[in-house]
Formats: C-alpha cells, structure tokens, sequence
C-alpha cells in the first residue's frame, strides 16, 4: 500500500524568517544573484571581478544590517478602548558581529570600485 520512497518535509517555520520585507533583506538575494551572475557569465557593462565583488559586498552588508536588527514583541493587555494585542517594532542595536560583517562587505565594495577606476592595479 505504501511506497517506501522517502518524504522530504520542510519546516515552514525556518522559512517564515525569510520574507523579503525590509531593506536589508533585499541586499541578500541581490547580492548572491549579482555574484553567481558575475562568477559565470560574460558582463558586458562591466568586468566581473567588480560585479562579483560589488554582490558580495552587498550581501556581507545585508547580512551585518539582519544581524543588527532586532524585532522586539510586547503584550499590551485589554483596556476599554483596544483589545488585548500584540505590538512588533523592529529596532537597531549594534552588534560585533553585525558590524564585522558590514565592515567586510564595504571594504569588498571600496575595493571593487578602487580596482575599477583604475585607483588600486592588482593583477
């Protein structure tokens, strides 16, 4: 009756995390997308060394912003004009790791746009 194939089941609670809602969560998709698009295909606008470092960067940024921001939730109880509720507000707090990661990735785009115009010649 049954099969005895297995089922992947994915918990839909780790993926809830992952809504692009707010501006630093866009950076990630952008970034990745940008770095693959830069790793194996031809850039005709620009060389893909700058795209692929420019993308990471952006990531490493968007990443550093998740980390420092935090959503904080409270419970308001019931009063005669509102319902009892709960209020999520996100706010920044910095954090080390936060900051190591957004360091990284403006470092990755100073250096990409130093290599660009021509500033900084590596090989």
């Amino acid at each position: 009756m049954y099969s005895s194939s297995t089922v992947m089941v994915i918990d839909v609670s780790l993926l809830k995390n992952l809504k692009i809602d707010i501006w630093y969560k866009t950076l990630l998709p952008i970034g990745i997308t940008g770095f693959f698009l830069g790793l194996f295909f031809p850039v005709h606008a620009f060389n893909n060394v700058f795209v692929s470092l420019v993308s990471l960067g952006l990531f490493f940024i968007g990443i550093g912003e998740w980390v420092n921001h935090s959503i904080r939730t409270q419970f308001l109880h019931e009063t005669f004009y509102y319902g009892a509720h709960y209020i999520h507000t996100t706010i920044r707090k910095d954090k080390p790791l936060g900051w190591t990661f957004d360091v990284i990735g403006s470092l990755l785009i100073v250096f990409a746009l130093l290599q660009y115009f021509e500033i900084l010649n590596l090989p």
